[in-house]
């Protein structure tokens, strides 16, 4: 859990821009009182340095239950500027027990070109693996020090990336790259179900409504 803390405290230190850190960190904090307060004391050093850091959580409705379980709130939305609005607690994906978050982030962005980029949705993972079974032990025992190991992995890594991967126009922005995305009303009747399926049973604990959204 150190790990994940200084993580935090290196990124906001080094980061200027708006930082924004999201995920699920499994810790015992009450969030959704107006008193936050930490049970454990590795949730106690995680709450520390989020003050320290200046970083608001966004979360105060569950994000994970099971069964007649308590729902907690697992799934942390942070961030040191107040760009973070329209929260919206959606039914899990399959039947994973963890609320899907979606919200805005108000900010702007450049319409910088970066270049060309790897498309990962159309990959050669076959070839990936072929580009880079190569005799490391030989390839590493060139250099004199972990920096330059390290160095040099990761040009082989992305050299290999670039020749097996396909990749994007050079326009970062105005593109729809993957084509239109918009479910079919089928679909669109089924997520609203699993939704109200979802805020009920968070709602009653009713064991029924989540036996119900499991099975669309």
């Amino acid at each position: 859990m150190s790990c994940i803390n200084n993580l935090i405290t290196d990124l906001c230190s080094h980061n200027k821009v708006s930082n924004l850190i999201l995920g699920d960190f499994n810790y015992h904090i009450t969030w959704s009182s107006d008193n936050v307060e930490a049970i454990d004391p590795q949730s106690k050093e995680f709450l520390e340095v989020i003050r320290k850091n200046f970083l608001t959580q966004h979360i105060r409705n569950p994000t994970r239950s099971r069964g007649t379980n308590e729902p907690s709130i697992l799934d942390l939305v942070l961030s040191d500027e107040n760009f973070i609005s329209d929260i919206d607690y959606l039914s899990p994906l399959g039947k994973n027990d963890h609320s899907v978050l979606k919200f805005s982030c108000n900010f702007s962005s450049s319409d910088k070109c970066l270049g060309q980029q790897l498309n990962y949705a159309k990959r050669d993972y076959v070839g990936l693996c072929k580009h880079m079974d190569i005799d490391w032990e030989l390839c590493l025992a060139q250099h004199n020090n972990i920096e330059d190991m390290w160095t040099a992995s990761k040009d082989i890594f992305w050299k290999a990336l670039s020749n097996t991967y396909s990749k994007y126009p050079n326009s970062m922005t105005g593109e729809n790259r993957h084509g239109n995305s918009t479910p079919k009303e089928c679909t669109r009747k089924i997520i609203k179900i699993k939704h109200r399926l979802w805020n009920r049973y968070l709602d009653t604990k009713n064991v029924d409504f989540l036996r119900k959204l499991l099975t669309q």
